[in-house]
């Protein structure tokens, strides 16, 4: 399976030109214990943005024996506060097969083949929701609802004596309760009479405008199934690959993008693929701009510190909504400390790209959180050398009204937006030096405001709404 992970990282584009290379604005490297390579389609590594700001990072791989999760706490400008282990509970330590998401509240949801485990902002344990079924195989990465609440897809591998089985719930946000529950069973043994090719179906699950989206992969190739807001099977479609999903993100244009690592493809609603770009990558994220950030592990390099002396290199690259590429191919400065067993997570919020990973250096394991400035924040920067926009007051309630100052003879637009980069109402148009903004109805937390010209120049600052 590594041999496998590492092919789709190492898949290489077209010729493109490398621009000058990303140094992180911070990078922190944490002690943490393995338990050994993360199998299959695990994420062993996350960090979640926090809306009072800062970060949790929190390491997928169990320590000891007592079905733990590594956390990090950590600042805005990458110190780490505390560090702990939290038990999560289920009554059997978790697997390498362990998936994480984050919610604006700054809640992390974990699925791991054994249940649902929801970590609050000071990594506590919230809740925690057992699987009832011997699922031995995998859950797929925790999708959250447009109603906020959480859809996972458990999968179950055929055996000599069970059918493969692939079951998909919908959990109650705030007390974990089970809301739905959709057996996908016949559909699977209906589209892959023949079998599975590698280690079952391969589930990815992806929101979509009206519902959810379920791939699966077998023998006969892959395909999408659909589902309605309610958990209702409505239908099904074939995919132009034979390959398992590696990433789905339901982007802000309301249609959804999904990978296999060679590229990039889009989906509306009615699960038609209407897009694909010519590069690719197992780990992509999309920006507040729409625009689609790749993370490549793409080649490697040899002679570095440690007993294992072979470290792979990163580059990050950017795509429009088109799924067009943006410029250069901008090669990453991580240091020696990333090696062939890193696995990594991305996250985009308005003006960085965050990365989580485990690295190891030596003989020990480490959990590594870096950010980086994103490619828009450093294109503006070379384009303006304009400082923050000036915001009366920062400070405010939901509803009330605050006043942004631009530059005289400046037009273009205004918009607020949450930690994760989400647009929160409309954005305004700005035709004057002074305006007045409107904010909408939004949770206690912290925004970003943003002014963006006809040049497609920006200006930020921070909101906290009260």
């Amino acid at each position: 399976m590594r041999q496998t992970l590492l092919a789709l990282f190492a898949l290489i584009a077209p010729a493109a030109a490398l621009a000058q290379t990303i140094t992180p604005t911070w990078k922190i490297t944490t002690p943490q214990a393995n338990t050994g390579w993360v199998d299959k389609d695990g994420e062993s590594n996350h960090v979640t943005p926090l809306p009072g700001g800062g970060y949790l990072a929190i390491c997928g791989k169990a320590l000891g024996s007592q079905g733990n999760v590594f956390i990090a706490r950590l600042t805005a400008q990458g110190s780490t506060l505390w560090t702990k282990a939290t038990a999560v509970r289920l009554g059997q330590t978790l697997t390498g097969e362990s998936n994480y998401t984050h919610d604006t509240q700054g809640n992390t949801i974990i699925a791991d083949a054994r249940g649902v485990i929801k970590l609050n902002a000071n990594g506590d344990t919230t809740w925690t929701r057992k699987f009832s079924a011997a699922f031995s195989s995998l859950a797929t990465n925790p999708v959250i609802g447009g109603d906020g609440n959480y859809v996972v897809a458990f999968q179950q591998e055929n055996t000599s004596t069970t059918p493969e089985a692939l079951q998909v719930l919908k959990f109650d946000a705030a007390t974990g309760q089970t809301l739905w529950t959709t057996s996908l069973n016949a559909q699977l043994a209906a589209t892959y009479p023949s079998g599975y090719s590698w280690y079952g179906c391969r589930p990815t699950l992806a929101r979509r405008a009206s519902g959810y989206f379920v791939f699966v992969t077998g023998n006969t190739g892959s395909n999408v199934m659909l589902l309605n807001e309610t958990g209702a099977y409505t239908g099904i479609h074939s995919l132009p690959v034979n390959y398992s999903i590696a990433t789905a993100v339901f982007s802000r244009s309301n249609t959804t993008l999904w990978s296999t690592g060679a590229a990039i493809y889009r989906l509306n609603d009615q699960g038609i693929t209407t897009a694909r770009s010519t590069v690719g990558s197992s780990v992509f994220a999309e920006d507040d701009q729409q625009n689609i950030i790749l993370l490549r592990q793409s080649s490697y390099i040899s002679g570095g510190p440690g007993s294992n002396a072979t470290y792979y290199t990163f580059s990050v690259q950017r795509l429009d909504s088109a799924l067009h590429s943006i410029g250069n191919i901008q090669p990453i400065n991580l240091g020696y400390d990333i090696t062939s067993s890193f696995m990594y997570s991305l996250t985009c919020t308005p003006n960085e790209y965050l990365i989580a990973g485990g690295s190891s250096l030596t003989s020990s394991s480490y959990l590594t959180v870096a950010s980086l400035p994103s490619l828009t924040a450093l294109a503006n920067k070379e384009k303006v050398g304009i400082g923050a926009l000036a915001l009366y007051p920062t400070r405010t309630a939901s509803g009330a009204r605050i006043t942004a100052s631009v530059p005289v003879g400046t037009t273009g637009q205004i918009g607020i937006y949450d930690v994760m980069g989400r647009q929160q109402g409309p954005r305004q148009p700005v035709s004057s030096a002074s305006t007045t903004v409107a904010v909408p109805s939004l949770a206690a937390g912290i925004y970003v405001v943003r002014f963006t010209d006809k040049q497609g120049r920006t200006q930020t600052n921070r909101l906290q709404v009260e």
